[in-house]
């Protein structure tokens, strides 16, 4: 790998700069739940709550926690977000200048060890899923060397399942992942695509809502239909999961700045979701990442 620009620093060094602002005991699950739903969804702001009754719910939950990461930007695309959770990695987005799944080779899992791999190592089996095409982002070459044992994109699905400009509708992805059903240990990995303008329905005959990006009325019904899909997907998981929930970036088209960040459990046990978050998004992927951490 080049050792010149700013990502090949990071990858070779680690995060030592977040390192040593959180120590890692500082970061904790009681226990490792049976089921993990890791959920980036596309364009997901605080502006979305106002429609999000099922969201907004699971806030109150005793046992969630809860972060507003303030200007979380579009880090030259959504795959950059996604890179940076599985692999605990933290970019400042103006020294990012390369999507990393372009950039680098998908041999890079040599050195990085993603969040997938970790958990498989406890046991799990890894599910990854994405609603849009496999070639967007290059992600068809890059996450079968994540260690997945499944991996499903747009074309993976019957072409009977509702599909807009962006891929599966959000309301339909979360459905049909509910109907998997998996029994043993599981960690899936989820990429909505449906909150893209135009603001497409394709439950509603690939509705299109809007032409224009700043039509907030548009965004929130879209961002409806995610959160009723949430809420089918926590209703058919199985006791003991932990969902962990988060926007790719910030949407300023609409004066929507802000990403949320919530983690929640479904269980009879009494999970305790231990530390705090650093400021700004950057240490959200690392913040995750020690949750699970090989300790």
């Amino acid at each position: 790998l080049p050792k010149d620009n700013y990502i090949s620093q990071l990858i070779y060094n680690g995060n030592e700069k977040l390192r040593s602002k959180m120590a890692l005991d500082d970061i904790s699950l009681s226990f490792l739940p049976k089921h993990i739903y890791l959920i980036q969804v596309e364009s997901l702001t605080t502006v979305a709550l106002k429609n999000m009754p099922f969201f907004k719910q699971m806030i109150e939950v005793n046992s969630s926690k809860y972060f507003v990461d303030k200007n979380h930007e579009h880090c030259i695309g959504s795959g950059n977000t996604d890179f940076m959770m599985m692999s605990g990695f933290s970019f400042d987005c103006e020294k990012a200048h390369t999507l990393v799944y372009y950039a680098y080779p998908s041999e890079i899992y040599q050195k990085v060890k993603p969040l997938s791999a970790v958990l498989k190592d406890k046991g799990y089996q890894t599910i990854f899923v994405h609603g849009y095409k496999g070639d967007f982002f290059n992600r068809n070459k890059h996450y079968p060397k994540m260690m997945f044992d499944k991996i499903y994109f747009q074309e993976n699905f019957s072409k009977h399942i509702p599909k807009g400009e962006w891929g599966i509708g959000d309301y339909s992805l979360l459905k049909t992942i509910s109907s998997l059903k998996e029994t043993e240990k599981t960690f899936y990995f989820i990429i909505t695509s449906g909150m893209h303008p135009p603001y497409e329905i394709p439950e509603e005959n690939n509705t299109q809502q809007s032409l224009l990006r700043d039509d907030v009325n548009a965004y929130l019904k879209a961002v409806s239909f995610l959160d009723n899909g949430l809420n089918e997907l926590y209703i058919s998981a199985p006791e003991d999961s932990l969902f962990i929930i988060y926007g790719d970036h910030n949407v300023p088209d609409i004066k929507a700045f802000d990403t949320p960040v919530l983690l929640f459990y479904k269980g009879n046990q009494n999970l305790i979701i231990k530390g705090d978050k650093t400021e700004g998004f950057n240490g959200t992927p690392y913040y995750i990442n020690s949750l699970f951490d090989e300790r």
